[in-house]
């Protein structure tokens, strides 16, 4: 598969406070993987493009899980 340059990586929509946000996923080596679109805040939103890269076994999973939850 071919990695993806800057000028074909979608750009994000990012909304100020509570709504529709759309954020790019990004590995670990930082390569766009996909985007991904969710309601709640960019903070949320973000949680949850990273929450899908874990397992439950690490650590910073239960500290996103916190963050999507709104705790």
């Amino acid at each position: 598969m071919d990695t993806p340059t800057t000028q074909t990586i979608p750009a994000e929509r990012i909304k100020e406070g509570v709504g529709f946000q759309v954020v790019n996923v990004l590995n670990r080596e930082g390569e766009y993987v996909r985007q991904l679109r969710c309601y709640g805040t960019e903070e949320q939103a973000r949680a949850r493009a990273e929450i899908g890269l874990l397992h439950d076994t690490n650590p910073r999973w239960r500290v996103l899980r916190k963050i999507i939850l709104g705790h």
